[in-house]
């Protein structure tokens, strides 16, 4: 993010006259608000695949807890394998990350979020949570769900290419909810948005090597 940010600022300051804006770091970071990057990532076991995810690395303004503070939200959803009973078990799953950005300094803060959940369209699996914990990450949460519902809904939200990714700050509190667009690669240094369908394409295909490997 640093690269983008020294290059859009260097874009930013040429021709703007002293004192007119007090804090270009904003501006510049109003005009990246969005998906940065999404990225495929496959998990193995002793050489088996037993997990498929998207990586996500979206930035945003948090108007419920931070008065509109910019947060970098990272973190990644998707299946993972497990054995139980001597059975392969597959869940759907989702690990968020928050980051408070300082404006000031550019420094970032772990603030682990209290809930997380996916959202496709009007459908949510906030009430289906198996299990949640913490992680060695800082500012992480990750998530277990039960599997039918929101197995479907990470299928939708392949085929549509979008995804709603949830969390709260406080258990109860008011749900920070933004929209993470699939097709984003990346940003490069201009800012200029770089698309593909790479990672979307590659998660489908790993999410049916690994259903079909568990039945």
């Amino acid at each position: 993010m640093r690269a983008i940010l020294v290059g859009l600022l260097l874009c930013s300051t040429v021709g703007v006259a002293h004192g007119q804006s007090p804090n270009p770091v904003e501006t510049v970071l109003s005009k990246l608000v969005g998906a940065m990057a999404v990225s495929f990532t496959p998990t193995f076991a002793g050489g088996n695949l037993v997990g498929c995810a998207l990586e996500f690395n979206n930035l945003l303004r948090d108007r419920a807890y931070k008065s509109g503070g910019f947060v970098r939200l990272t973190g990644s959803f998707g299946f993972i394998m497990a054995n139980r009973e001597g059975k392969n078990v597959i869940g759907p799953c989702l690990k968020v990350i928050v980051h408070d950005i300082d404006t000031k300094t550019m420094n970032t803060t772990p603030s682990p979020p209290s809930t997380g959940y996916i959202s496709v369209g009007r459908r949510n699996n906030a009430k289906e949570v198996v299990a949640q914990s913490g992680s060695d990450t800082p500012g992480a949460l990750f998530i277990a769900f039960q599997a039918d519902h929101t197995s479907v809904m990470i299928v939708d939200a392949l085929l549509f290419k979008k995804i709603i990714i949830a969390y709260a700050r406080n258990k109860g509190g008011v749900d920070v909810r933004t929209e993470i667009d699939l097709t984003v690669e990346n940003i490069d240094n201009t800012g200029k948005v770089v698309r593909s369908d790479d990672a979307v394409d590659e998660m489908i295909s790993c999410s049916s090597t690994l259903f079909k490997s568990a039945s």
